[in-house]
């Protein structure tokens, strides 16, 4: 089994705080694009089904393959062997600096993304990048050429081609910013790099980068960004059945409404909302939403479910 303690220290502090804002993620269906060595898609291959796509084959000769994950050596062709919505999570880590055409590739993505997952992309910041060498690496040229709008270079891959946050959403206006997190707030400050590499000193930093990823004085100037993109539900593209089934495990209600559903179907002590799940899951159901709601006739009861929360308002009988 491979450790984390194997990478170098960079690359370790960056994946612990990235696996960190990620959560615990179990059950997914999920695409790593760009993977690499395939260490995120190792990580997540415990409890998931993940699919790994790398272009570059020179990449596996040492990949993380202690869980089990699909792997495919390619380029963004490959996901046209996959339908649309067939992913409940996109995982794209400092891929897309290093590409020119980044809109056909993010709209490819979100493409294979279902409504309701998302998609993380981590990219780096320039401001951060002005700060790593003005300060750790005492190098004002290239501090002063970053800031000038120049690329800078990355040892192992070549030019890191920078982009915006806000260039996303104007290449795919589909796509929604839920989150920016900062990564790697301080790291190039502390220009005593023997530290880097100490286990304790790295938990001190992972805990105190995790403690202003979202606090934009310290946001702005990391050397990441990581951002949780999600998909704006399109009912033109979309059915109902195809949406409610992929928030399925969203919906929910409140202990009024649960009691108010109880009382008007007579249903004694089930559980409502798992009730309520099998009916819209069902294949005879009838669903249309009208306004802010979807309504799902079934079996002469009607179900209605907030569009936006997910909330089911309320049960009855179908009038007469």
């Amino acid at each position: 089994m491979h450790k984390i303690t194997e990478l170098p220290a960079w690359e370790r502090l960056f994946k612990r705080i990235i696996w960190k804002q990620l959560g615990d993620i179990k059950g997914k269906k999920i695409l790593d694009f760009g993977s690499g060595e395939g260490i995120t898609a190792d990580h997540f291959a415990k409890d998931n089904e993940v699919t790994a796509l790398e272009p570059f084959e020179d990449m596996l000769k040492n990949a993380w393959t202690d869980h089990e994950y699909t792997q495919i050596v390619g380029d963004v062709n490959e996901l046209s062997e996959f339908a649309d919505n067939t992913f409940d999570i996109v995982i794209c880590h400092n891929v897309l600096e290093y590409i020119d055409d980044k809109k056909s590739i993010l709209q490819e993505l979100s493409r294979v993304l279902k409504v309701g997952g998302f998609i993380s992309l981590a990219k780096h910041n320039r401001a951060g990048r002005v700060m790593q060498m003005a300060v750790l690496l005492d190098d004002m040229d290239k501090a002063n050429d970053l800031l000038d709008g120049k690329d800078s270079t990355a040892s192992k891959f070549g030019a890191i081609r920078y982009y915006e946050d806000a260039d996303i959403t104007k290449w795919v206006p589909d796509l929604k910013v839920e989150k920016i997190y900062g990564i790697r707030t301080f790291w190039d400050l502390q220009q005593n790099q023997e530290k880097h590499a100490d286990e304790d000193w790295q938990k001190k930093q992972m805990q105190l980068d995790m403690r202003v990823s979202e606090v934009d004085a310290f946001r702005n100037i990391a050397f990441f960004h990581h951002l949780i993109l999600t998909k704006k539900e399109c009912v033109e593209s979309l059915d109902g059945r195809q949406i409610l089934t992929t928030n399925i495990d969203k919906i929910h209600s409140t202990e009024m409404g649960i009691e108010r559903i109880r009382k008007n179907l007579k249903l004694g002590d089930i559980d409502v909302i798992q009730w309520c799940k099998t009916k819209i899951l069902d294949a005879d159901s009838n669903i249309e939403r009208q306004g802010k709601n979807w309504y799902i006739r079934i079996d002469g009861n009607v179900i209605t479910v907030n569009a936006k929360s997910y909330t089911i308002i309320t049960a009855h009988k179908e009038k007469g």
